[in-house]
């Protein structure tokens, strides 16, 4: 029989066998070898093992095996009053230990079932974390988490880190638990959202977000202003107002307006190429020495630059050089070989 008691359980059916042995004691001498004697021994040495406290925590299975088997119940001559006490002792002490056997079942189930509700316990345990900034050891449902970086922190500390930030007018917000300047992450838009910010906080973060993806730019004609985006601002060199009712365009080199009409001059900075279309327009020369504009008032078609040094003479029809010189036997001399073969008089039309 494998039997597990606990020490409650063993005070009766000692107790009861100390009571068995002063019966028989008192009914009379045993006869000599009587056999229960022996057996009281044996079951009171194994209820002693038995009776010793188990582990806290862990049952302990004791295998008692008397050293008898089983006798039939035996006629005794003698005492029969001895007899019927011996007997009865025998019957005694098997149901003490049916009654034993049932306590230890009883106790195996009561333990299994407190093991269950224990792991249930623990299944539904809060759980608990460190602060990476406070270093607190709080719930689970107070944490912030930073994906990016697996970084843990209450939600207290990172909101009160955000609105410094933001503050500070600093961006991005990086993660106050890198130490690595090098590999900061941070903190996603979600997370800005999720940790609970006013609404004034959230429009400052919004700003400093536009900010850093795209530019403000004023426009001269409308005196209004509005956000652009960076990328585009980057690669355009001419800007054009976004406001649907303007739509005025300027260079973003030297911020001044571009005409944009049909057949206009192209843009230059440092307006040569309004003032090429300018003179093509009006029909005005080059000198051909110093590319000094120049503009026939009327006369001959032959033109002397006046600016200082240069001494060109030129055809203001063909715009070839004439003579470049100061004397004045070599200026006569070229102006009638030129105009051998150049118009020196524009002839008026006949009326």
């Amino acid at each position: 029989m494998l039997s597990t008691l606990s020490p409650p359980t063993l005070a009766t059916p000692i107790r009861s066998l100390t009571g068995s042995s002063n019966l028989l004691k008192r009914g009379g001498k045993a006869p000599d070898n009587d056999p229960f004697e022996g057996h009281l021994k044996d079951l009171r040495e194994a209820l002693e093992r038995l009776g010793e406290t188990p582990p806290r925590r862990f049952s302990r299975t004791i295998e008692v095996r008397p050293n008898w088997d089983r006798p039939s119940l035996p006629s005794f001559q003698g005492n029969a009053a001895s007899s019927s006490h011996k007997v009865r002792g025998l019957d005694y002490t098997e149901s003490s230990l049916e009654y034993a056997s049932a306590l230890q079942r009883e106790y195996d189930e009561e333990d299994r079932r407190l093991e269950e509700e224990r792991l249930a316990l623990q299944d539904d345990a809060q759980e608990f974390f460190d602060c990476g900034i406070c270093f607190d050891n709080l719930p689970m449902e107070d944490v912030a988490f930073i994906p990016e970086c697996d970084h843990l922190a209450c939600r207290d500390c990172l909101r009160q880190h955000i609105l410094t930030t933001l503050h500070d007018h600093r961006f991005p917000i990086l993660c106050p638990l890198c130490m690595d300047g090098k590999t900061r992450t941070s903190l996603p838009e979600t997370l800005i959202l999720d940790i609970g910010i006013s609404e004034k906080d959230f429009l400052i973060w919004d700003e400093l977000q536009m900010s850093a993806f795209s530019i403000l730019m004023h426009c001269r004609r409308c005196q209004n202003g509005a956000f652009v985006d960076g990328i585009d601002y980057q690669q355009c060199s001419i800007i054009t107002c976004p406001l649907p009712e303007c739509e005025n365009k300027w260079c973003k080199s030297c911020s001044q307006t571009i005409d944009t009409t049909v057949g206009g001059p192209e843009h230059s900075c440092d307006g040569t190429s309004e003032l090429d279309h300018l003179i093509k327009q009006r029909g005005w020369k080059y000198c051909p020495g110093c590319k000094t504009p120049v503009e026939q008032d009327g006369g001959c078609n032959h033109m002397m630059c006046i600016s200082p040094g240069c001494n060109t003479h030129f055809c203001y029809v063909c715009g070839q050089i004439i003579v470049r010189s100061v004397i004045r036997n070599e200026i006569q001399n070229a102006i009638t070989n030129h105009y051998s073969r150049c118009v020196l008089f524009e002839v008026p039309p006949e009326v």
